[in-house]
C-alpha cells in the first residue's frame, strides 16, 4: 500500500485524535483550548489561558465558525465558492481550507 497523506481540509470523516493534536502543535498556536472525551475518564478540558471570559470567547467563536462551515457545505460551497464533487455522496464532501478560514485576516 502507498503512504497515507494528511491534507488540511474540511471533511465529514473522523480523524485520529493524535493527528489532530500533532497538527495543532505544528501550528505554533499562541492560545489553546482543548476539549476531549475519553471512554475511561470522561470529559477532558485544558487551556493555557487563565481568563474564563477569553476561553468562553474562543469556544463561542469556534462554534460559530463550525456552524458557518456546515451551512456552506450543505449549500454545496465553501468560502463562497461552489463545490463540484463528481459522483460524491451527500455528506462526504471534502474541501478546504479550514485554517485561516475565509474571513479577512483568518483565524478565529
Amino acid at each position: 500500500m502507498g503512504d497515507v497523506v494528511y491534507a488540511p481540509i474540511v471533511t465529514s470523516l473522523d480523524m485520529d485524535s493524535k493527528r489532530v493534536l500533532e497538527g495543532a502543535l505544528r501550528s505554533e498556536l499562541s492560545d489553546v483550548v482543548v476539549l476531549g472525551w475519553s471512554a475511561i475518564d470522561g470529559w477532558y478540558f485544558a487551556s493555557n489561558m487563565a481568563a474564563g471570559s477569553k476561553v468562553t470567547w474562543y469556544l463561542t467563536r469556534g462554534l460559530h465558525k463550525l456552524h458557518k462551515i456546515e451551512d456552506e457545505i450543505e449549500n454545496g460551497e465553501i468560502c463562497g465558492k461552489r463545490l463540484t464533487v463528481p459522483d460524491g455522496p451527500k455528506g462526504q464532501v471534502m474541501t478546504g481550507p479550514w485554517q485561516g478560514d475565509c474571513e479577512e485576516g483568518g483565524g478565529i
